[in-house]
């Protein structure tokens, strides 16, 4: 197994994602990706960098196929990717500045960061 596999495995695995979501995300990540092909290293690397975008915005796995067909359903073949992760981004991004309202990725992987927001995992815990 190659590292971006790996990686991409090992991201797939900590945010909850089966293989029908990973081909859902292949498909939004790289253009041309037709379901059933077996990606490159660079297409696979695209992949785990959507997986972590997904999984810090917040999706479970259940949610990928219906957040994936609305911008499908709503724009162009032509846009809809873009209108797609420029949504994802400026989630992902919101949600990563403010771990102590939305929690840490499940694909957080920075010691000192968990280490910074660890009292924050820990009382989200002991209220669940």
């Amino acid at each position: 197994m190659t590292l971006v596999r790996a990686r991409l495995a090992a991201l797939a695995a900590s945010a909850g994602y089966g293989a029908y979501a990973l081909q859902l995300i292949a498909e939004a990540a790289v253009p041309g990706h037709r379901p059933g092909e077996r990606l490159d290293e660079a297409g696979l690397a695209q992949v785990a960098s959507a997986v972590d975008v997904l999984a810090q915005c917040g999706y479970k796995q259940d949610g990928i196929a219906d957040v994936v067909s609305h911008y499908r359903d709503h724009y162009d073949e032509a846009r809809w990717r873009s209108e797609f992760w420029q949504r994802q981004l400026r989630t992902a991004a919101l949600r990563f500045n403010h771990p102590r309202f939305y929690g840490l990725s499940p694909c957080e992987a920075d010691p000192a960061r968990l280490a910074q927001f660890g009292r924050l995992a820990d009382d989200t815990a002991r209220a669940a």
